[in-house]
């Protein structure tokens, strides 16, 4: 940890954590911007000897942040050392986070991209200045997990008279088996769409997940032996699917996605979710982490 300052009631703490996982806490006045809805690009359409235009689309597009910035004059020299390296842009993404209040639930991915720099060493106790933070995807992400889990369930087929179960007078069945059939909702209670991952245990295969509520359909065509796993993450800019065995050994699944499938979103409330996993005992883990418009 590097504190520069200690927060005064206008001020609050926000701490960047660089790729390394080092974090450094930041002292941020009241006069930072940045934080609320993102800036919006907006597509629209005219016509020759058309009054207006027609709307077409909107999008969100990344955002700087800008954070008042003030530094102690006292260790200054090396707090400024100390603060260049945990915010070096070259070591990727880090996040910046509220420390406390009602923001602290949440993180936005981000990198430093200027402002130190023009930090002026003319105030005996303090120096001020603007630093501003990048963030590639606008949206503040939630610290909390949302998970739904699902489990092996042995059914048995109706026999030809229509008496369920093995205890009936009638001494053959349709068929038998087990494994994972079912549709569940699942609300999206952040702001905005967002993409999903899942885990799921052997012994079993192929797994295909529909987002009913959209239509889209994934299926990925692997047998997962007893004890091996499947991570599938299907976040914009990572879409991995990786297989993991007994030993611990990852292997790349990307291929085995079937090709007239593809990775889908979770819309803003609810959405209705079908799985389809023929399996014994394995198990099938569905989850997201909630995105927001603010802080």
């Amino acid at each position: 940890m590097i504190d520069g300052n200690s927060p005064s009631p206008l001020q609050e703490v926000m701490r960047y954590t660089n790729a390394l996982g080092e974090y450094i806490d930041l002292n941020v006045g009241v006069s930072g911007y940045g934080r609320m809805i993102p800036p919006v690009q907006v597509y629209e359409d005219s016509a020759p000897a058309q009054p207006g235009s027609m709307l077409v689309d909107t999008q969100y597009q990344p955002r700087i942040l800008n954070l008042y910035l003030s530094v102690p004059a006292v260790g200054q020299r090396d707090l400024m050392r100390k603060m260049a390296r945990v915010l070096n842009p070259r070591l990727g993404l880090g996040t910046l986070q509220p420390t406390q209040g009602a923001g602290a639930d949440r993180y936005l991915e981000c990198i430093y991209i200027g402002g130190l720099e023009s930090i002026v060493e003319d105030n005996p106790n303090y120096s001020f200045g603007i630093v501003q933070f990048k963030a590639f995807n606008p949206f503040w992400i939630s610290t909390a997990p949302q998970n739904y889990s699902f489990t092996s369930v042995t059914t048995v087929a109706y026999n030809w008279f229509g008496y369920g179960g093995t205890n009936t007078w009638f001494p053959f069945n349709m068929g038998s088996g087990s494994g994972i059939t079912v549709q569940q909702t699942i609300n999206n209670i952040g702001d905005v769409e967002v993409w999903p991952y899942m885990v799921v245990t052997g012994p079993g295969g192929p797994f295909t997940v529909t987002n009913v509520s959209t239509g889209a359909v994934f299926t990925v065509n692997g047998i997962l032996a007893n004890n091996e796993v499947m991570n599938i993450d299907m976040t914009y800019g990572k879409k991995t699917v990786t297989k993991t065995d007994a030993m611990g050994i990852t292997t790349n699944w990307y291929n085995l996605i079937a090709d007239t499938t593809d990775m889908w979103y979770l819309e803003p409330g609810n959405n209705l979710l079908s799985i389809q996993y023929t399996t014994t005992s394995g198990t099938v883990q569905i989850g997201y982490l909630p995105q927001y418009l603010s802080a």
